[in-house]
């Protein structure tokens, strides 16, 4: 058995009633609880390419996982940077599950620009970035930027952090580096 949400996303008492064929029954008896299942966490894999060239513009490709559904995936934020640190004047954005839509940072990293976009150190292409379920539980997220001279001109890597639909997220992490 299973349960459809939104009944399914709090816990329930079970209940049963037994009735024999001499029509001697038990009465509505609790026999255990119905927890939904715990919010688990959502998961980023390496990047293919795991080590990035400064060939621009560049497409990777970066597999997301949640145990709950790939689709409880909410947002999968981006950040290239020496570390897994949001800074003014950086690569930092975002792709948002539920829209579709693709997301870089302005350079004082006050408002996200929706689309193909470009600040001081890094463009995106909303065209030639995508995601596609790999599975139930995984899909795939292919992200095409370039980096800007100077910004290209230092070793930097590619960090990710999912967030799920309850607000839970994975942290930075390093996804491939880019040389």
């Amino acid at each position: 058995m299973s349960l459809k949400p939104p009944f399914a996303n709090t816990a329930k008492n079970v209940y049963l009633w037994a009735l024999d064929s001499q029509n001697a029954e038990t009465g509505w008896v609790q026999t255990g609880q119905w927890f939904p299942n715990a919010n688990a966490l959502p998961a980023v894999g390496t990047g293919t390419p795991s080590a990035l060239s400064g060939v621009n513009p560049l497409s990777v490709t970066i597999p997301v996982s949640d145990p709950d559904g790939n689709a409880n995936i909410a947002r999968i934020y981006f950040l290239v940077a020496a570390s897994p640190t949001p800074t003014v004047n950086g690569c930092h954005g975002f792709y948002d599950r539920p829209t579709g839509g693709l997301y870089l940072y302005n350079d004082a990293l006050t408002s996200p620009i929706l689309g193909s976009s470009q600040n001081g150190q890094c463009a995106v292409s909303a065209a030639a970035t995508s995601m596609n379920a790999a599975s139930t539980t995984s899909a795939n997220l292919t992200l095409s930027m370039n980096l800007i001279n100077p910004y290209l001109a230092t070793p930097k890597n590619l960090y990710i952090w999912i967030v799920d639909q309850q607000g839970n997220g994975t942290g930075w992490i390093q996804a491939a580096t880019w040389n």
